[in-house]
């Protein structure tokens, strides 16, 4: 008998996953059950020594939009159509707080609980195949 091996990776990115896609207004409920599910995940995968990653987007590990916009790129895409833009997404909604935008909590605990990584794939999600997906300076360099 072979040794064998499940992986398991987790898209964990709440709205900034689907702010192009869904208004954020109408998923409150789904992000309170996501953000009180992730614990219980975790305290069942420490029980059974399962290990995973959890792959997220810098934009969720902060605090606040303050600390959001602190540390944002300086350098961002510029899509023709804003659309695809979570940093233009972001300013439009600044100042309000809605479940679903900010989780350091829960990524502290992710990162805190033995057999858990946590991955980043930038941070915020870049539409390569989009046009005007040309980087270019919010402010001059």
């Amino acid at each position: 008998m072979s040794d064998s091996n499940l992986i398991i990776s987790l898209d964990f990115e709440l709205h900034w996953g689907r702010f192009d896609k869904y208004p954020i207004e109408e998923y409150q409920l789904y992000y309170q059950n996501t953000l009180r599910s992730i614990p219980k995940i975790l305290s069942l995968f420490e029980r059974y020594q399962i290990n995973a990653t959890w792959a997220t987007v810098g934009m969720l590990m902060a605090e606040s939009w303050e600390e959001w916009e602190t540390y944002a790129p300086l350098i961002k895409p510029n899509f023709l159509q804003e659309k695809y833009s979570a940093y233009l997404w972001g300013k439009q909604k600044y100042s309000i707080d809605f479940e679903g935008l900010f989780a350091s909590g829960i990524v502290n605990e992710i990162i805190q609980c033995p057999g858990q990584e946590l991955a980043s794939h930038t941070f915020s999600h870049y539409y390569t195949g989009e046009e005007g997906g040309v980087w270019k300076p919010s402010v001059p360099i």
